[in-house]
């Protein structure tokens, strides 16, 4: 992360700014990288915490992002009640993990048949809760609680399947209301923990500004104002208009002089929420030079110690992690490999925040405390107004009646300044501890415990326990012990355990495990081999190809083990077609045939015309002048698109497509493999040199341009690149280029500018250029060793069929920014295909092929290697390179292809009823229906994408070869006894397992919560600078997915769940492995994810504990056919779930 600002010469100034940049880059380590709409990485967005065990970076994660981290009550009693997971198994899971105190299965004093994890689980599943204070005698709020209090509890238990008796749950409910009747209690605190002087504890229970919160934040939980949120507002919008990347007509002027310059010398006046402060502008402009000083300067006024400045600095990232993302991940150089123009330094982004949240909490603290933002000076207000101070930080607490909290709130807004109303302080502060009086005390909440678990689990039982002290002990003690917040934890391990039993229970009982692990492929398919992206989406397809008969299949990471940079045909970008944990050092490039000049030729003349004519209706849309005029003339054009697009999508996108290739025709292509030598990488420079200057001299000058002599061009490409200035101001040109064009001193000189400047043609251009050719290209060893990975992964190195296919997979979808998010990523989440075509090419290659049969692997002279990709939304097929393919195998293919489409058919069908609005015996039309899904600008749901994903299976085929998976497992193809070193198995876990395990963290936090760790609903995005969505018309970018990927009309789709990890290899082979690098067993040891090994001796399933250990997983009691419990795997088909 280099700065573009130089170090002070001072020497004590130097090392403070240096100290400064080491603690941001600390703090935004904690953050996720944002990447681009168009590269969208699934990431887990606790991603910087993850050094940390899973409890503790969803606690950390509660802090900074104000985010949930478990699946609620709402979640469990949502699977009980769709028969996902059963009540026995929530029974056994609060039973295994109740802390030490309670021995398992002890039972309680009062109900002497119920456990304590069955006491539990009432107390997690059971609503509604007791309120916060009993409402007084003849209030009417009170008198509708307690008669809608019986009805909620029936409709709680209704809703888990119970059937309550109603007579009874009312007797219980009139013996507990007559048990409150009798109680007396004397006064206690108005807040736990605040004792009788409010000045001991103020600095404890409101906390320091700047210390577990911002001083914004504090401002506004004191003050009532909303500073936070409007920095929030202003940084949001000035960060989409600096990194905008052509979305805006009007790009923000200035922006080459950097973020922080920017603001400081210009922008400072225009930034929207600082008009209330007339002195912001000169705030401004008397900031340091440097950012890093900036900060020093700040937290040098606010007094913070320099052992806060890492939480601090986070919690001011966290405030946007969206944006905060988007500035690290530029940062972290991947803004010039992506060659955006501009990037914000974290430095830059932290000094304009801090020097927002000084001027503007400090104008409200110099009215209110006639002080500024010093933590000092604020601790002494505290410790003088303790009262004051606690009753506006706990306006909201819920044990306050809604009138003393309104009479709180108007004496905020009459208390201009602190101190000068503080009798009529203290007269609330009394109130407000006569009100505690009214609130139920500890034995009443720990004797509506047991009502609760009484009425849930309709046990008998003797009430009059309830007030003796030793039930009351039993119950302190749990209280103490069994905190809520751990419900949502065991919860999870619940819904793990179901789908864990369940999912090892089909390996076992399918007879496939130990025979699996004990036999290896003998001999070739009899058709083909295809070789499939691990994607769990690719589960199915591979399922109904092999019911063909004659095929087999394999699955591994969609890049097949070939990491490069990509420039496709006509394309202006360089793909990155990697797993986004490597950053691949060779570049390939896609190039036309041969004999396809002439419509190449066609080609990029047609691309010129239509590229024009989008660029000319796109201003005239949005000059000031014409869209007037425009829209008179031929507006209503607008209306075949938008009957189109809406009504008849399908169709309307063929339209569009057999009229763009009028325009611009297919062109038949190859991948470039063999690395060029020096000198054809300068011929290509100079090549792309003369092009661009041509294509200018064309634009401008038209035809004559055309016959202009090449030493003429030579001469004036020199004068460019030379970077020399002329001063003569001769009126005819000096070159013979300007002469041939008639051209002044001061257009030649013009145009000299316009090449160097708009077009970049300067020497450092040329050298980047020339590197990046050097980079060009694969040696011959290099290709041998991507084609040996290939096949590794695969674990192919014997009997091979006379066709094997590599197929990338992608995804096709109109008006959807996140489509990205549905395409390969283990690609950069972009189309596969590419990596597949250069497999195919290679491994086709004869001088491969030899080096190959060095290393072992002979592929025979039968063996044709074909590529194609999948396309996910519509499962429909495409191959590549057909002009390769030799006379020998046509027929073969011909049959895949039928093979394909019909497969293709089967999946489609599947998938199509699960989709809201279809019907189970809906199979009209099935192909017709998902194109059109694909191509329909208002469709939210153009498919589920990974939504579902729960297994990483690491083995054989064969292990699940003909069983349903229901597209939720991950299935990378290993053969331990082609690995004796345990290489492959790591590479396994390095690569395509943290992919994995990304992709499952960000759909189960985007589930578990969405409006933080997701991205909303759909209908409210809107597309900012064209690298991001944000929701509505401004505030951070979204990080996750959003709201339709993992909801199906409130339901979620996706479980959410902890990535199960399930590795068929001896123990000791995977113990070798995880021993010997921290890095894979750490994400098992901190409870990121979940191991489970298929010991092929023996062929048990042991599972992995932290710290090494393992356990015997035995399969659980048998459940009748139709139970969905443990031991059992369910396959969702749409609106039902089938055995």
């Amino acid at each position: 992360m280099n700065s573009r600002f130089l170090l002070p010469e001072d020497p004590a100034l130097r090392h403070a700014v240096i100290d400064v940049r080491s603690r941001v880059r600390l703090a935004m380590e904690l953050l996720p990288d944002t990447w681009p709409m168009d590269t969208f990485i699934h990431h887990n967005p606790l991603n910087g915490l993850e050094d940390l065990s899973f409890e503790e970076a969803v606690r950390t994660g509660e802090s900074l992002f104000k985010g949930k981290g478990y699946p609620g009550p709402e979640k469990i009693r949502e699977n009980l009640r769709s028969g996902k997971i059963k009540l026995s198994d929530l029974e056994d899971t609060f039973e295994r993990v109740l802390p030490p105190a309670f021995v398992s299965g002890e039972r309680t004093p009062f109900f002497p048949e119920m456990t304590l994890a069955r006491f539990s689980l009432a107390q997690y599943l059971l609503s509604p809760d007791l309120p916060p204070f009993a409402p007084e005698p003849g209030d009417p709020s009170g008198f509708e609680w307690w008669n809608d209090l019986l009805p909620g509890i029936c409709r709680s238990l209704e809703e888990l399947g119970r059937r309550p008796d109603r007579h009874s749950l009312s007797q219980g409910l009139s013996r507990f209301l007559a048990f409150l009747s009798v109680k007396k209690e004397g006064k206690t605190s108005a807040f736990p923990g605040t004792g009788t002087d409010a000045k001991d504890v103020v600095l404890r229970i409101v906390g320091l500004p700047g210390e577990g919160s911002t001083f914004s934040e504090w401002t506004d939980r004191l003050f009532g104002t909303r500073i936070h949120a409007e920095i929030n507002t202003v940084l949001s919008d000035v960060a989409a208009l600096y990194l905008d990347e052509g979305q805006s007509f009007w790009p923000a002027p200035g922006r080459e002089r950097g973020f922080y310059r920017l603001i400081r010398e210009r922008w400072a006046t225009r930034l929207p929420a600082l008009s209330p402060h007339p002195f912001m502008p000169k705030l401004f402009s008397m900031l340091p030079s440097s950012p890093e000083e900036a900060i020093l300067r700040v937290l040098e006024s606010w007094g913070i110690p320099r052992q806060e400045w890492v939480g601090l600095f986070s919690r001011e990232f966290a405030a946007l992690p969206g944006w905060s993302g988007a500035i690290r991940w530029r940062a972290d150089e991947h803004a010039e490999e992506a060659r955006l123009p501009f990037s914000i330094e974290p430095v830059e982004w932290l000094a304009i925040r801090l020097a927002l949240e000084s001027v503007m909490v400090g104008d409200v603290l110099s009215v209110s405390l006639k002080t500024g933002p010093s933590r000092p000076s604020l601790v002494s207000f505290m410790q003088s107004n303790p009262k004051e101070c606690l009753l506006r930080h706990w306006r909201q607490d819920p044990s306050l009646p809604l009138s003393l909290v309104q009479d709180i709130d108007r004496l905020a807004e009459r208390s201009v300044v602190w101190g000068q109303l503080n009798p009529y302080w203290e007269g609330l502060w009394n109130r407000a501890q006569d009100s505690r009086s009214r609130a139920f005390d500890e034995s009443t909440r720990l004797a509506w415990s047991v009502f609760r678990a009484w009425a849930f689990w309709e046990t008998d039982g003797a009430f009059s326990s309830w007030d003796n002290p030793a039930v009351l002990d039993v119950l302190r003690a749990w209280d103490a012990h069994v905190p809520r917040e751990r419900f949502g934890t065991w919860g999870l391990l619940a819904m793990e355990k179901n789908y864990r039993d369940a999912f090892l229970s089909t390996l076992s009982r399918s007879g496939k495990g130990t025979a699996a692990l004990s036999s290896s492929r003998k001999e070739a398919p009899t058709r083909a081999q295809l070789l499939f992206c691990i994607d769990v989406r690719s589960e199915g397809i591979r399922r109904h190809l092999e019911r063909s008969g004659g095929y087999e299949t394999a699955g591994l990471a969609g890049f097949f083990g070939i990491p490069i940079r990509f420039k496709g045909f006509g394309s202006d970008h360089v793909q990155v077609l990697s797993p986004a944990i490597l950053s691949p050092r060779h570049f390939l490039a896609e190039i036309h045939r041969p004999y396809e000049v002439g419509a190449v030729r066609v080609f990029f003349r047609g691309r010129r015309w239509l590229r024009w004519l989008s660029h000319l209706v796109h201003e005239m849309k949005n000059n000031i002048v014409t869209p007037y005029v425009f829209v008179e003339a031929i507006g209503w054009m607008s209306g075949l698109p938008m009957f189109g697009k809406t009504f008849l999508p399908g169709w309307y996108h063929r339209l569009v497509s057999r009229a763009e290739r009028m325009f611009v025709p297919a062109i038949s292509t190859t991948v470039l493999l063999d690395k060029i030598s020096e000198k054809e990488a300068r011929e290509t420079v100079l090549s792309e040199e003369r092009g661009l200057i041509r294509q200018v001299l064309f634009s401008k000058y038209g035809k004559k341009a055309r016959t202009l002599p090449q030493n003429a061009l030579e001469e004036f490409r020199y004068l460019v690149l030379s970077g020399t200035s002329r001063s003569s101001e001769s009126a005819s040109a000096e070159t013979a280029l300007g002469r041939f064009l008639g051209l002044s001193w001061q257009d030649e000189n013009e145009l000299v500018r316009v090449l160097r400047e708009d077009y970049q043609l300067r020497p450092k251009r040329s050298e980047s250029r020339l590197e990046e050719l050097s980079r060009m290209g694969l040696t011959p060893s290099e290709q041998v060793a991507f084609a040996e990975t290939a096949l590794s992964l695969a674990a192919l190195h014997d009997n091979f069929a006379p066709l094997v296919v590599f197929f990338g997979h992608k995804s096709t979808s109109d008006n959807n920014p996140y489509e990205s998010a549905l395409d390969c990523g283990a690609c950069g989440g972009q189309d596969g295909s590419p990596n597949a075509r250069v497999a195919a090419s290679l491994l086709n290659r004869p001088s491969v092929r030899a080096g190959l049969e060095k290393k072992g692997i002979r592929i025979p002279d039968t063996t044709w290697f074909l590529a194609g990709v999948h396309d996910t939304t519509t499962d429909t097929f495409t191959l590549y390179d057909g002009e390769d393919w030799p006379v020998t195998h046509e027929k073969a293919i011909r049959e895949l292809v039928r093979d394909l489409h019909q497969a293709g058919l089967s999946l489609a069908g599947e998938r199509l009823r699960t989709f809201p609005g279809s019907y189970q015996k809906d199979t009209d039309d099935i192909s017709a229906r998902l194109s059109a899904r694909s191509h329909d600008w208002a469709e939210v749901r153009p498919e589920w994408g990974l939504s579902g994903n729960a297994a990483f299976l690491v083995g054989p085929r064969r292990l699940t070869r003909g069983i349903d998976l229901g597209g939720r497992v991950f299935l990378q193809e290993y053969e331990y006894t082609l690995d004796p070193s345990g290489k492959v198995l790591e590479t396994l876990l390095s690569g395509p397992l943290v992919v994995a395990r990304w992709i499952s963290l960000e759909h189960y936090f985007s589930t578990i919560d969405n409006d933080v760790y997701g991205s909303g609903s759909k209908v409210s995005h809107n597309v900012v600078g064209r690298f991001g969505v944000q929701f509505g018309n401004g505030g951070d970018l979204r990080m996750g997915l959003p709201w339709q990927t993992v909801f199906d009309a409130g339901v979620s789709r996706h479980e959410p769940m902890r990535l199960l990890c399930v590795i068929c290899a001896p123990r000791e082979k995977v113990e070798s492995v995880l021993g010997g690098n921290l890095a894979l067993s750490g994400p098992f040891d901190r409870g990121w994810a979940q191991l489970v090994v298929l010991d092929s001796p023996s062929g048990e399933f042991y599972e992995y504990r932290p710290g090494a250990e393992w356990s015997l997983w035995t399969q659980g009691s048998e459940k009748t056919s139709g139970e969905a419990g443990s031991g059992e795997m369910v396959v969702e088909r749409g609106k039902r779930w089938m055995v």
